[in-house]
């Protein structure tokens, strides 16, 4: 009975740690760098600014950490992308310059991104005594720390609502013209799809591509076929009613040559064909079982299976056109691979 009642207050005391994760009624000060070379100081932001400032505290494979930044990233967008009354900073435990770059771009992080290495986040995460990841930490301009930790954020709504019980108020990001291309080092023949991360009210999408087909389009993520070899500029103009501004990453799509040459890269799985309407072949060099699991460049998880020990056929023609990623592990390898539906 006495053990019974040990275990039940070791429950309350972890689930109260659980949604409760930094133990500071007040904000410690930090000076810390983004991934864009910005200095950060958060008592500047508090003081001089009059703002609050909403810290997502995360690392890089953590999958909740993933699931949660396009929800926060809409709150971002929905407050005026840190030029009003809040700004909102991701600090990294950890990882590097290099590790959080990929994690923005693979997951969509719209606001100021700080590495655990180089750019000074560690030391705040311990600073602020973060033992679960992630937290979300709203500091007021006069210092107190409003919300020990927002969670869980199941919809940007949900956090939006909390954000705006603080008497935070909605405001228009200025336009900002951005993208990424995913799959930009192909061999010729191939697709490449390119997603808008443009910021502000936005009407109308025009982008260039040097050496695609089409050679134009106003689609805000298209997909552009690419006939012959070479390294091909992209630019893309966003507008609306009162501005515009274009954005060009100079031979950002890489296509080769790739006739009679070896595969570009050695691998325990193969997909074919791809791109396709949607059915997939999955073929696992690997003697061993594994499991797949298929998520949309967001993180969302739309397809799981477990324990498969064959090749397995692929029927995803139920979801849109678009690039998806595709993820097989077994107990001594990992693959991670883009596919696309057109």
């Amino acid at each position: 009975m006495r053990k019974t009642f040990y275990i039940i207050i070791l429950f309350i005391l972890g689930f109260h740690q659980l949604f409760a994760q930094t133990n500071l009624t007040e904000a410690g000060d930090f000076e810390v760098t983004d991934l864009d070379g910005n200095d950060i100081h958060l008592f500047d932001l508090l003081d001089n600014q009059g703002k609050y400032v909403l810290i997502d505290f995360y690392f890089t494979t953590c999958v909740p950490c993933q699931g949660a930044v396009p929800k926060v990233s809409e709150a971002y967008e929905y407050f005026g992308c840190g030029e009003f009354d809040i700004e909102f900073i991701a600090m990294d435990y950890g990882n590097t310059d290099e590790q959080c770059h990929e994690f923005d771009e693979e997951f969509g992080v719209a606001y100021p991104s700080v590495s655990g290495v180089e750019g000074g986040g560690t030391a705040v995460c311990e600073a602020y005594g973060i033992p679960v990841y992630p937290t979300f930490v709203l500091i007021a301009p006069d210092h107190s720390i409003l919300e020990q930790n927002i969670w869980p954020i199941p919809t940007a709504e949900s956090l939006i609502e909390v954000l705006e019980g603080y008497g935070i108020n909605q405001n228009f990001c200025a336009l900002e013209a951005d993208f990424i291309a995913y799959n930009n080092d192909i061999c010729a023949e191939n697709y490449m799809l390119f997603h808008d991360r443009s910021l502000g009210e936005i009407t109308n999408w025009e982008w260039t591509f040097e050496g695609g087909y089409p050679p134009t389009s106003s689609e805000e993520n298209p997909m552009i076929y690419f006939p012959d070899p070479g390294n091909f500029d992209v630019s893309l103009t966003v507008s609306n009613a009162d501005s515009e501004i274009t954005y060009t990453q100079e031979e950002l799509a890489r296509v080769h040559n790739c006739m009679g040459t070896e595969s570009m890269a050695a691998s325990n799985l193969t997909i074919s064909p791809n791109p396709s309407s949607g059915i997939f072949q999955v073929k696992w060099a690997q003697k061993e079982s594994y499991d797949i699991t298929l998520t949309d460049l967001k993180g969302k998880i739309l397809y799981q299976e477990s324990s498969i020990h064959n090749n397995h056929n692929l029927d995803i023609s139920h979801l849109k056109n678009g690039v998806y990623l595709l993820k097989l592990n077994s107990i001594h390898h990992n693959e991670k691979h883009k596919i696309i539906i057109r």
